[in-house]
């Protein structure tokens, strides 16, 4: 259904689940998420508090250069979310209903503690607010402490569509997301969520986990593990809350469990060599080696197989250790944005996964 912003959208470019074949006005060489080889885990965009606001004009092509909330606005915004240590996203319900939802006098805006609060567990609250502007005085401190602030139970899937920002994202995201849309509730269309070269690109709030080159189908199997409070790992790139190095090693335990397992990563630790609490957001640590270890630390020991997902049984108290050696090593050609030239890039792997004792 063509809307105002758009009359492309809510069109599928691509046949449902399909990624390869795009419409014949494109040249697939030239999309960026044509011919990526690059792993994906460690590429996941980084936040511990991420805001999804409701917008309904057009969104620039970085949703805070000025043109959509203007240049005063923008400013505030900025410092807002810097004071936080925040992450804005701009998000818009797919197709038809989202051209609709136009005429409402509010607009939603859901904030995702994506490292939860004292248990660890992640949260999730949804505010209805007049216009941007309001976005200033949400208060970050903790969940619970903004007025009229109410606690979401599930997920959000927010399925970059940001055309603007890179077309990979409109002609491979957004006839995910309208399919998905159709089907779940709680899919919305999201500006930029970093790594346009693995469109469609996604993000699952309030856990923070990226995703990226799914298909319909797959993406509705993170929607539906989610639900039951387990971790989809096809298509992972990693937690957002941890740095590169520290993703790669949480998703190496997880795949390795997931063997003969399945396991909740809620309440899975990553520890860089010699700290005592877990690692946290990329730049925030000592610079990484080009070799270097992860400790991951599990809060149980039993757990059951699930394909394709994760979930843990807390059945003891014992807690279960890996050591993951990782290294870095250069794969290529990456084309980091449709148009760019190809080029190397550095990327972690891990060598090694093994249970301590």
């Amino acid at each position: 259904m063509p809307t105002q912003r758009n009359p492309r959208a809510g069109q599928c470019v691509t046949p449902p689940g399909a990624r390869t074949d795009v419409s014949e006005n494109l040249d697939a060489a030239t999309l960026c998420s044509s011919g990526s080889n690059e792993p994906l885990p460690g590429t996941a965009k980084p936040g511990r508090v991420v805001l999804a606001l409701e917008h309904f004009g057009g969104w620039g092509r970085d949703i805070l250069d000025g043109e959509a909330l203007g240049e005063e606005l923008t400013a505030q915004v900025k410092a807002y979310l810097a004071e936080h240590g925040a992450q804005l996203q701009f998000i818009r319900k797919p197709g038809k209903a989202g051209q609709e939802r136009q005429e409402r006098s509010t607009r939603s805006l859901y904030i995702a503690w994506c490292t939860g609060t004292t248990d660890s567990t992640p949260v999730l609250e949804r505010l209805e607010i007049n216009e941007p502007a309001d976005l200033l005085s949400v208060d970050l401190s903790q969940p619970g402490n903004t007025p009229g602030a109410e606690r979401e139970d599930g997920s959000l899937l927010l399925v970059c569509t940001h055309g603007k920002r890179d077309r990979c994202c409109a002609v491979f995201g957004r006839p995910v997301a309208l399919e998905l849309a159709q089907r779940y509730s709680n899919v919305w269309e999201s500006s930029h969520t970093k790594g346009h070269r693995f469109a469609p690109s996604m993000i699952l709030l309030p856990s923070n986990y990226s995703y990226g080159h799914l298909t319909t189908d797959q993406a509705a199997a993170v929607l539906d593990a989610a639900a039951t409070n387990r971790i989809a790992l096809t298509g992972n790139r990693g937690k957002g809350t941890l740095d590169p190095a520290s993703q790669v090693a949480e998703l190496a335990v997880l795949t390795e469990l997931a063997d003969n397992h399945t396991v909740d990563a809620d309440l899975l630790n990553v520890y860089r060599p010699g700290d005592t609490t877990p690692a946290h957001l990329a730049g925030k640590g000592p610079k990484e080696k080009e070799r270097t270890t992860r400790t991951v630390e599990l809060d149980a020991d039993t757990a059951e197989l699930r394909a394709d997902t994760v979930e843990l049984r807390a059945d003891s108290a014992t807690p279960t250790r890996w050591t993951v050696h990782l290294e870095q090593q250069v794969v290529g050609p990456v084309i980091s944005s449709c148009g760019d030239p190809s080029k190397n890039s550095t990327v972690w792997v891990p060598v090694s996964v093994t249970p301590l004792p």
